[in-house]
């Protein structure tokens, strides 16, 4: 596709080169749906009298920040505004956050020494990558959120306000009188409407509001059940379990690991777990305890848990005071985003589906921009304010280009297209490896519960460095193990790839059999020009003998079914040999074979120039 040319020529273009599924109906092979629906809640709160008090004054100090910048220079203007953009963003999430960098920047205010930090060369840098990321989307998300919670340290030389000293301390005074956050006292609230073995996953965007959330939830069900993930994998002034206020420490995986085998019931994470990890082995539930300015982040946030595997309904929970600007704007975007479903109502069944269209046709900066701007907005023009300025956000032109990608891309239809399809999964190996180990005199000791365990032949063991002595192990996407030794084994893995290394290293290739139902004979074709790029460069067919003597020709997902059968007895005995003596009358048979195989090569679309077959196994009946 050529990004110059006109739109429409592009469209037609789309069938052949996207396939776009609607993740609420797809399907397996059976026409089960893979991925649960999710359903959103939002959960209210009010601002205390004295949290009323400390957003009201710093409201006055952020407004009276940027009437003061617009008498600065354009550089230096810009710097200000950013800052002030971040205590408004802080604020937003808790009371906690904000305070943590006016205390900083007092501290800095106060002592000129103290302002000469000794990273200042590395600050000065973070700095100019937070300034010049204007779209949002060039630092990752939690190491912005780093930098906007050390914005008191980034804003060295800059001045916000021309009695910044006294405004500060005011304000730090008044968040002192903030005992309880009114955030905080709802989400545990909520958490204890739950039932006492619900696993519950939250998040929030600063590691202050981290901190606040996980010593709340310690208080309450004890340190033994909470973890947390965050980028640097500490967090500070946290209740700890011996009742003292310190630092935590806790790895990404291991509280991964801990969350999803049930060890501990409470997760709580930062945007560093919104990506890259899956949580929704045992839980289902997700609270949002700070609305992120960014809408995309909470779809990624619920992606945690709305993912293959899940088997109970998605249950999101927004935490949402209706009388901020967060609260408000949250209202507004979600009205709109109605309005445009309506607008597309035919075009797709899943409305959200198109709601995370929408969302990424703007760029993550735009509803940032809206809502650094919102502050100071009368409320009873809130609604026209905010519908004036995302006017060309969800607009006519960006609803046809929604409907113009749904209505000129593929889709793909497993249920329908199943027979056409690889009818195998993962255990399907389960006989292979069984009889691979036998046959380099080892045991697969198979439980109950699915697992297995082996002891490692020798030689396979000396292929690679990474294979282990002793296996447990499995071959069920869908089991659910708490015992962290029980690894998932599949085609890749250096197990499985030495098992596969040392039967095709074998030199026999024909064996007979006294019980066998069909004879079957193997080949593999591949192209006699050699093609580096081609997507394949061998597949196996075989060829099955019924009764009345006709070949009948057999795909490779096909053959390991039939040799799984043959495989199924462990007391079955193993006998090779050349074909000759495995089976004299089979040498006339195989001819006809290959001639069956060769005419169904053209109707297997392979990617082949000049296919070619080569015999690679014969298994007779006697």
């Amino acid at each position: 596709i050529d990004p110059k040319q006109p739109l429409k020529q592009v469209l037609v273009k789309l069938p052949d080169l996207m396939i776009r599924n609607n993740k609420q109906s797809v399907t397996d092979m059976r026409g089960n749906k893979l991925f649960q629906p999710v359903t959103v809640q939002d959960v209210q709160y009010s601002h205390s009298r004295e949290e009323e008090r400390f957003y009201t004054r710093l409201t006055e100090f952020i407004l009276t920040g940027k009437a003061y910048a617009g008498g600065l220079q354009l550089g230096t203007q810009r710097s200000v505004m950013l800052v002030l953009t971040t205590m408004q963003k802080l604020a937003a999430s808790s009371v906690a956050a904000v305070r943590r960098a006016l205390e900083g920047r007092l501290d800095r205010l106060r002592n000129q020494e103290a302002r000469r930090v000794l990273n200042q060369a590395e600050l000065n840098d973070l700095w100019r990558k937070l300034v010049s990321d204007k779209d949002g989307e060039g630092i990752d998300p939690d190491l912005r959120a780093t930098l906007e919670e050390r914005i008191d340290e980034l804003m060295e030389a800059i001045q916000l306000n021309p009695d910044e000293i006294p405004a500060i301390e005011e304000l730090v005074s008044l968040a002192s009188e903030v005992r309880n956050e009114s955030r905080i006292l709802k989400l545990v609230e909520l958490v204890d409407s739950f039932s006492s073995d619900r696993s519950v996953l939250m998040f929030t965007e600063y590691k202050a509001t981290q901190a606040l959330i996980v010593s709340a939830l310690t208080k309450r069900h004890g340190a033994d059940q909470v973890t947390f993930i965050n980028g640097d994998g500490a967090l500070f002034g946290v209740l700890k379990k011996d009742g003292t206020v310190g630092m935590i420490s806790s790895d990404r995986y291991e509280a991964t690991r801990q969350f999803n085998s049930g060890k501990v019931r409470f997760l709580v994470s930062t945007e560093a777990g919104g990506e890259g990890i899956d949580l929704q082995a045992r839980c289902y539930t997700l609270i949002h305890a700070d609305l992120p300015w960014n809408p995309m982040r909470m779809h990624q946030r619920a992606g945690r848990l709305n993912r293959y595997g899940q088997k109970q309904a998605v249950e999101v929970f927004l935490l949402r005071n209706p009388a901020t600007v967060e609260g408000r704007i949250w209202a507004c975007l979600e009205r709109k985003l109605e309005r445009i479903s309506l607008a597309l109502a035919g075009a797709m069944a899943d409305p959200e589906d198109i709601r995370l269209l929408v969302l990424g046709l703007a760029s993550p900066a735009f509803h940032e921009q809206v809502a650094s701007r919102s502050i100071g907005i009368n409320t009873s023009r809130f609604d026209n304010w905010y519908d004036a300025e995302t006017a060309s956000f969800g607009g006519a032109e960006a609803i046809e280009v929604v409907r113009a990608l749904i209505g000129n891309t593929a889709s793909f239809d497993f249920a329908t297209d199943a027979p056409g399809l690889p009818q195998v999964d993962l255990p399907d190996l389960l006989p292979f490896l069984r009889a691979a180990l036998r046959f380099r005199g080892r045991r697969l000791e198979e439980k109950e519960d699915g697992t297995f365990m082996f002891l490692t032949p020798e030689l396979w063991a000396q292929s690679h460095h990474t294979i282990r002595d002793r296996y447990i192990a499995h071959l069920d996407r869908n089991i659910r193990k708490e015992n962290n030794d029980a690894v998932l084994l599949g085609a890749g893995h250096r197990v499985i790839e030495a098992a596969l290394e040392d039967a095709s290293g074998l030199s026999a290739f024909a064996a007979s059999l006294p019980d066998l139902d069909n004879p079957l004979v193997l080949f593999s074709c591949q192209d006699d020009l050699s093609m580096p790029d081609a997507p394949i460069h061998r597949v196996i067919i075989g060829a099955e003998l019924e009764k009345g003597n006709t070949w009948k020709p057999i795909k490779d997902w096909e053959i390991l079914l039939h040799l799984n059968r043959i495989v199924e007895r462990p007391d079955r005995p193993i006998m090779r040999s050349d074909i000759s003596v495995a089976a004299p009358e089979a040498l006339s048979s195989v001819e006809d074979a290959r001639k069956v195989v060769e005419n169904k090569i053209p109707s297997l679309n392979l990617p082949f120039q000049r296919p070619s077959l080569r015999l690679e196994s014969v298994l007779w009946s006697v």
